[in-house]
Order: structure tokens, then C-alpha cells, then sequence
């Protein structure tokens, strides 16, 4: 398998994990140094360095909105690197209201290990949400 497949694979593989609520792939995907930012004034920005509070990031994360019907639109490798185009319907926990959603992504990855992602989100869709679902708590 070619390293280009390799990737692929990973990146695939958490995006399933994370509309999934499959928090042990997020946990194995992450680099034990990994960075994590989702960019943004909203209530979902958050940076953060080291596995365990990447974990604890997605945890929350997951617990304030849900996901489902994830699409890649495009998926860019270039060395290392990788840029994410994604669609998903996302709605706050508890609430029957989602809404259509586009994020971009780019991640890092070495030796079979995200070691940096940085997320671009709608913050406006993100504020509106939020003001529906729990608060949330970053570990």
C-alpha cells in the first residue's frame, strides 16, 4: 500500500470515528504531541496540545453537537500533508434541528499519526447551534 493510500485510509478513518462518536479511533489516530485547533470566535474554537486533550476536546465536542451524513467533497494529499473538504449535517445534542454545514481541514500526519490539524468552521452556524445545546466544557 502506497503512502498516499495510507493516509487516505487515516483520514477516512477519523472522519468516520468522528461522526461516529467513536472516541477509541480519535485516541489511536492522535499523536501522543499532536496539535489540534478549530479557529474561530464560537463556542467549538479550542487549541490544544497532547493527546489527552485532544480526547478530551472530541469528547465534548461530540457531546454538544452531533453529526451524521458526512461527505468528503475533496481530499488533497501533498507529502505529509492533507486538506480536508467536508459536508456534514450537524445539530446540538438533545435538539431535532440540524443543519447542512461545510468545514475545511488540514492535518499533518507522520508515521501513521495525525500530529496537527487545524479545522476552519462556520462560526456563525456554530454560535446559532450552540445557543440550543449544553454548554461546552473543554476538559
Amino acid at each position: 500500500m502506497s503512502d498516499r493510500m495510507e493516509m487516505e485510509s487515516l483520514v477516512r478513518a477519523l472522519y468516520a470515528a468522528r461522526v461516529g462518536n467513536d472516541i477509541a479511533t480519535v485516541e489511536r489516530l492522535f499523536a501522543d504531541d499532536a496539535q489540534f485547533e478549530i479557529l474561530g470566535s464560537n463556542p467549538a474554537a479550542v487549541k490544544t496540545i497532547g493527546k489527552r486533550n485532544i480526547v478530551a476536546a472530541a469528547q465534548a465536542l461530540m457531546k454538544t453537537f452531533v453529526m451524521d451524513e458526512l461527505e468528503i467533497v475533496a481530499l488533497l494529499i501533498d507529502g505529509n500533508r492533507a486538506a480536508v473538504h467536508w459536508r456534514v449535517q450537524v445539530k446540538p445534542a438533545g435538539s431535532g434541528t440540524s443543519a447542512p454545514t461545510d468545514m475545511i481541514d488540514i492535518l499533518t500526519i507522520e508515521n501513521g499519526r495525525v500530529t496537527a490539524l487545524t479545522e476552519i468552521c462556520d462560526s456563525a452556524l456554530a454560535m446559532r447551534l450552540a445557543g440550543s445545546a449544553p454548554r461546552l466544557q473543554m476538559a
